[in-house]
């Protein structure tokens, strides 16, 4: 980003840095904009959702079985789920993975 003076009197443009959020970092290692990561320092799973169908390398099976497999390992009590960067459409598509994700997760529904 560059600041422009207002008047001819101020300094010249100086060049402004901005720091990557974790959130930028974390897509960035992923190589992708679904994906699952784990924040054991936050006792949580963090999943990022760009599309709520198969992108980039990523089928949402996977994404799904990435996310279960999570939760089977490690000591989380916590879901984050990243839908900002979702351009949306389908909602009723969303509130049935959301359903089927907690049935998973609680134990109602096998992954295999």
């Amino acid at each position: 980003m560059r600041l422009a003076p207002d008047r001819k009197d101020n300094p010249p443009r100086v060049d402004v840095a901005r720091l990557k959020t974790d959130r930028e970092n974390w897509a960035g290692a992923a190589g992708r904009g679904n994906y699952v990561r784990l924040l054991a320092d936050r006792r949580a799973i963090y999943v990022s959702i760009d599309e709520m169908a198969d992108s980039e390398g990523m089928s949402f099976e996977r994404l799904t079985r990435e996310m279960v497999s999570a939760f089977d390992h490690s000591e989380t009590d916590r879901l984050i789920i990243d839908l900002r960067r979702n351009g949306g459409g389908n909602n009723l598509l969303e509130s049935q993975c959301a359903r089927s994700w907690c049935a998973v997760i609680a134990g109602e529904v096998s992954t295999s």
